[in-house]
């Protein structure tokens, strides 16, 4: 019996073993592809988003831009009042955008109708003037001089000096000048002398020599001062004693000469755009005749009236009527005409000269300068010169750098 035993556990041993190989390779193959399958899910990061609950707000700059724009152009300027739209939105032909402000626009149109109103009665006076002449002409109430129509330059020169001759025969005591209207700015005379200094009354007593020695001069006529005359004034000196005793203040005999000499605006007449005064004044008083200012009356405070000359005394005197400054000092231009033939500058550099012995004696602060042309030229000359230095460094530093790339380009090849 114990032969069978041992084929028995023999038989045993030979079916476990394929077994047991069975069941390693199954548990192999399970776990290689367990190892695979973990070898390809790939590793990710996972953030979690939830809601704020702050009142956290961020801020970014940028800036908003249109796909098409367009460029808008006004008819006329003004300041915006009012925006009707936003950006972006959509508007059509017709929308208005935006307002301006009219007043400026309303006071404009508003000047220039008034100018074309006065433009226009300008026009028509003239033209009635005009016929009015004409009528006069033809029938020979006024001559030649009193209508004068020049045709051609020719013809407006030879009436020039037909002026000039009549009034240097029969209006010695009038000075009388014609030029063309220039283009541009011009200046009153073509010859012109400055004298300047610091008393009036030494100016004057300077200007007059100048004077005497210009007319000397064949180049030059009429020779003239810009001022040089007194004006004649009349002063009244109130008794105050006798005015308190009539009871008459300085305001109503201010107000009692005016209405009488000059006038008082009492009210306004409106005709279109323009306002004319309606003035109040003794009409049986001449104010030009200056012998009868002495009997105007003057209310008293009894309802009478006293002639002016019982409480004021009448004193006439001179006064600077006017009085011409340059950097601060009196200053007369001593001024001329030329003859024909020579220009402004050439008779004024002369004049100049001639003048040589005077202005080296003369007193310190005291001087004769030419004016007119020449010292608009000399100034014009002043200000072309200014840039002439900075032009200069400017061309020789580009020459510079232009010359030194000729070099190094040179060098290169």
């Amino acid at each position: 019996m114990k032969p069978q035993k041992k084929l028995n556990i023999r038989a045993c041993r030979i079916f476990l073993i394929p077994f047991l190989l069975l069941l390693a390779s199954f548990w192999l193959g399970g776990c290689s592809s367990e190892q695979q399958a973990k070898e390809d899910v790939p590793l990710v990061r996972t953030l979690t988003i939830k809601s704020d609950e702050g009142n956290k707000k961020s801020v970014y700059p940028g800036e908003v831009c249109g796909r098409n724009e367009t460029q808008l152009a006004f008819q006329v300027g003004g300041r915006i009042i009012k925006r009707n739209v936003e950006t972006g939105q959509m508007v059509g032909p017709g929308d208005i955008i935006m307002e301006i402000e009219t007043r400026d626009l309303q006071q404009g149109v508003v000047t220039i109708e008034a100018q074309l109103k006065s433009a226009e009665t300008d026009l028509q006076l003239a033209e009635e003037n005009l016929k009015r002449y004409k009528a006069l002409f033809e029938s020979k109430v006024i001559s030649k001089a009193d209508l004068i129509l020049a045709k051609d330059t020719k013809a407006r020169d030879e009436l020039r000096q037909e002026l000039d001759e009549l009034f240097d025969r029969e209006f010695e005591n009038v000075r009388m000048k014609t030029k063309v209207l220039a283009l541009g700015p011009g200046l009153a005379y073509p010859v012109m002398l400055r004298v300047s200094g610091y008393d009036r009354g030494k100016v004057r007593e300077i200007a007059s020599q100048a004077r005497d020695v210009m007319v000397q001069n064949p180049n030059l006529l009429n020779i003239n001062f810009n001022w040089f005359e007194k004006t004649k004034t009349m002063r009244l000196h109130i008794d105050q004693d006798k005015a308190r005793a009539l009871g008459i203040d300085k305001q109503s005999l201010a107000v009692a000469l005016q209405s009488q000499l000059s006038g008082i605006t009492i009210a306004e007449f409106r005709e279109g755009d323009r306002k004319i005064d309606i003035v109040y004044r003794a009409a049986d008083l001449d104010p030009n005749d200056l012998s009868r200012v002495k009997d105007l009356s003057v209310a008293a405070f009894n309802g009478k009236f006293v002639p002016l000359e019982q409480i004021a005394e009448i004193s006439y005197d001179a006064e600077e009527g006017a009085v011409w400054r340059r950097n601060l000092k009196p200053t007369i231009t001593v001024q001329a005409d030329t003859v024909p033939g020579i220009t402004g500058n050439d008779a004024t550099i002369q004049a100049y000269k001639d003048l040589e012995e005077l202005r080296n004696n003369l007193p310190p602060g005291y001087s004769i300068e030419m004016g007119g042309s020449v010292d608009l030229r000399d100034e014009a000359i002043g200000l072309l010169m200014q840039p002439v230095p900075a032009m200069v460094i400017i061309i020789m530093t580009l020459l510079m750098l232009q010359l030194q790339n000729m070099f190094y380009k040179d060098e290169q090849k």
